[in-house]
């Protein structure tokens, strides 16, 4: 795969930095080097969609911040996602419900993302599937 081909794509990288009693595991080689703090601090693997390339390295966004890493340490590359963090939303069946995307997940089994909202900044504890919301331009609150 050439590196433009990246661009849109969703991915998960590979364990980033991880230290306990019983194990090491260090790719931070993988990570641009302005990076590296950031993603030791924040990340132990990342998950987000790739915006744009720097170099060698893809810039990958996420809702923790943007990250700098080699296409070698990405594991997995997912189908695109029907939103993104931050995107404002409402219910389908409950217009009234309005609310801004908080975090996305792959969910392995069902094979497809889920998403968590929040209303005026408090997060709420349903899980919404892609076909549940749709976008709005305002939280209209």
């Amino acid at each position: 795969m050439e590196i433009s081909d990246y661009i849109n794509k969703w991915i998960c990288s590979d364990t980033i930095y991880w230290k306990d009693n019983f194990q090491e595991i260090d790719n931070l080689k993988y990570i641009m080097e302005d990076d590296r703090t950031f993603a030791r601090s924040k990340f132990h693997y990342i998950f987000g969609k790739c915006i744009g390339i720097t170099g060698k390295f893809l810039v990958i966004y996420n809702k923790k911040g943007i990250l700098r890493i080699e296409p070698n340490l990405i594991k997995f590359i997912y189908p695109s996602s029907k939103f993104e963090w931050n995107d404002f939303v409402q219910e389908v069946k409950r217009p009234e419900i309005k609310g801004k995307i908080e975090d996305i997940i792959w969910h392995l089994k069902d094979q497809e993302y889920k998403y968590f909202i929040s209303i005026n900044g408090k997060m709420k504890s349903r899980r919404y599937d892609s076909g549940e919301l749709v976008i709005t331009s305002t939280l209209g609150v």
